[in-house]
């Protein structure tokens, strides 16, 4: 099992911004510590890869509490979102952009105000409360570990190479969501996930979820 080691985003959160773009996702939620390919058309949304790829490529992805809202304003969107990094833009036809995100950190919402063309938030970053006992967590990784192979295993359109993937993050939240991301989940399942602050908490979610799938 990889060591318990500090999540090197969070501890360079004094370097980024308090103040981002804001792109609202229509029927899913980004994880930190994954890339997700996001397609981009309405007009809020073009303004704010625009304004973010002006500056430094972040912005915080935040999912509509109602998907058939096609403008979404601060009150339509959950004030618990993933800041994600920018990492390639594709002009495709009719106006539309496919856009790769890797996801950074989670962080709360404080306040969210539209400028002359999109949405923007400013933020508080949240530290992962990690529990004291290493133990502990190590046990909760171990355990849902085990589930998880039980359900690559018995889900064949899962690629068992998955479980190789683990040896590539050190610290536990990596795994959490590098666990999550492959998980057929309810969106609402993933913003209860991402919204849980302690570490233990989430992991126990996890559990609970993939106990769930195999019985």
């Amino acid at each position: 099992m990889p060591d318990i080691k500090e999540n090197k985003v969070e501890s360079e959160i004094d370097k980024l911004p308090n103040q981002v773009p804001v792109i609202s996702l229509r029927d899913t939620v980004i994880f930190p510590n994954t890339m997700f390919p996001i397609l981009v058309g309405r007009k809020t949304s073009l303004a704010a890869i625009s304004e973010a790829r002006g500056k430094n490529d972040l912005v915080i992805l935040c999912a509509q509490k109602d998907p058939e809202v096609d403008e979404p304003e601060s009150a339509d969107l959950y004030e618990v979102g993933t800041v994600g990094k920018i990492v390639q833009v594709l002009d495709l036809p009719n106006n539309l952009l496919k856009v790769l995100v890797r996801g950074l950190t989670t962080a709360n919402v404080l306040e969210m105000e539209s400028n002359d063309s999109c949405l923007v938030a400013k933020i508080d970053y949240r530290i992962k409360k990690v529990p004291h006992s290493k133990k502990k967590m190590e046990a909760l990784i171990k355990k849902s570990r085990e589930r998880l192979e039980k359900y690559v295993m018995l889900n064949q359109e899962l690629p068992e190479e998955i479980l190789l993937g683990y040896e590539h993050y050190e610290d536990p939240e990596q795994l959490l969501f590098f666990r999550a991301s492959y998980m057929d989940l309810e969106m609402d399942q993933k913003q209860e996930l991402l919204e849980l602050e302690d570490l233990s908490a989430q992991y126990t979610k996890i559990l609970t979820l993939l106990t769930a799938e195999l019985e």
